[in-house]
């Protein structure tokens, strides 16, 4: 045997023990949810970091954590409801460690903290690479949560009237409207 291929058989070797390890990991799709109403609190402070109240209502005004709660038996991606759940628990797990205190209890600067230190730790990918770990894994906890963060509030009343730029009627069209730049507009992707 030769140095290549004894080199090449040890990353195989490796790989596929990495890839069984995460395979088995992220096979495990049954996912209880029965407990997450007890962590109403804990979506209410996490939804109202990522759309806290201005001049418009804030997540918590939107009733984002029952839209949360009720929703989360109909999303189909197990796994990634899984990896939400994993992310409240190491988050408040994060906050006892750091702070001594639970999350809810923090103040926000140290909410901040807690929250940007679970968000956004571990690797980044982006185009196929991560179309393929979210269909392997699911999506990640920060992922799913800013999507039924968004979901949940400007779906609600408070966030499609008073978030977005919401007209009754909006009247008859023209082409190359200018807009006011001060103006809200609607999200698009």
């Amino acid at each position: 045997m030769n140095r290549k291929s004894f080199i090449g058989s040890l990353f195989a070797i490796g790989g596929l023990g990495i890839a069984s390890y995460y395979g088995i990991k992220g096979y495990k799709t049954n996912v209880d949810i029965t407990h997450i109403k007890l962590k109403k609190e804990v979506i209410n402070q996490l939804a109202e970091i990522l759309i806290p109240e201005t001049e418009t209502p804030g997540a918590i005004s939107a009733n984002v954590a029952d839209f949360i709660i009720n929703y989360l038996p109909h999303y189909p991606d197990k796994k990634s409801i899984r990896n939400l759940l994993e992310g409240i628990e190491e988050l408040e797990q994060g906050a006892i460690e750091l702070y001594k205190k639970e999350f809810v209890k923090l103040p926000e600067e140290n909410k901040l903290v807690v929250f940007n230190e679970h968000c956004y730790n571990g690797l980044q990918l982006t185009g196929t690479a991560a179309k393929i770990k979210n269909k392997i894994f699911g999506k990640s906890f920060y992922s799913i949560l800013k999507e039924l963060v968004c979901i949940g509030y400007f779906t609600s009343m408070a966030g499609a009237t008073k978030g977005l730029d919401y007209e009754m009627i909006p009247g008859k069209f023209i082409a190359n409207y200018k807009i006011d730049p001060s103006k809200k507009g609607w999200a698009t992707k």
